[in-house]
């Protein structure tokens, strides 16, 4: 329910992603119980929906990230203007700036801690570092620290307890 209802997902949504991810059989009307329910427990998010609705109609276009100079306007959809893109895109690119904050600052903390290594991938919320095994403990602060204070710098006001969750191994597989 939460990622869907965030990202402009409704009720009908809901019943296809539940039978679909969960083999989870939702009738319409439960749906949208659920989504009443979601929207009575977080009202500033649901203000938010509503305004973020009506701006990007009226405007015809969605500001992406904090600085909101990436805009996707909507002529470019062959289907005119999407509701779930009007929600999905500003939180998205909100978060694609933490992530981009994170990726650009850990080379200069792992150089300033005197760790050798550095960023080896980055695939989707994570950054996978290669470092000396004796230099592995290390690392993990910096890592925490970049990836906490990039969190933090973009949501501003956002809890940020047990936010990043650092892990070591012998691959990327082996730390799943």
């Amino acid at each position: 329910m939460n990622f869907g209802r965030i990202y402009g997902q409704g009720a009908r949504g809901l019943v296809q992603s539940a039978w679909a991810q969960y083999r989870l059989i939702l009738d319409l009307a439960t749906a949208r119980a659920y989504g009443t329910a979601f929207q009575q427990s977080y009202p500033e998010f649901t203000r938010w929906c509503e305004t973020q609705d009506r701006t990007c109609q009226r405007e015809q276009r969605v500001a992406i990230g904090l600085e909101k100079g990436r805009i996707h306007e909507v002529h470019w959809n062959s289907w005119g203007y999407s509701y779930n893109q009007a929600l999905n895109l500003p939180i998205q690119g909100q978060c694609a700036d933490a992530f981009m904050t994170a990726l650009a600052a850990i080379d200069t903390a792992l150089f300033e801690a005197g760790i050798e290594g550095g960023l080896v991938a980055a695939p989707h919320d994570e950054l996978v570092l290669e470092v000396p095994d004796a230099d592995a403990p290390q690392a993990a602060a910096p890592l925490k620290a970049v990836m906490t204070e990039a969190f933090a710098t973009t949501f501003p006001g956002a809890p940020l307890t047990d936010i990043v969750t650092v892990k070591t191994g012998r691959s990327w597989a082996e730390t799943k």
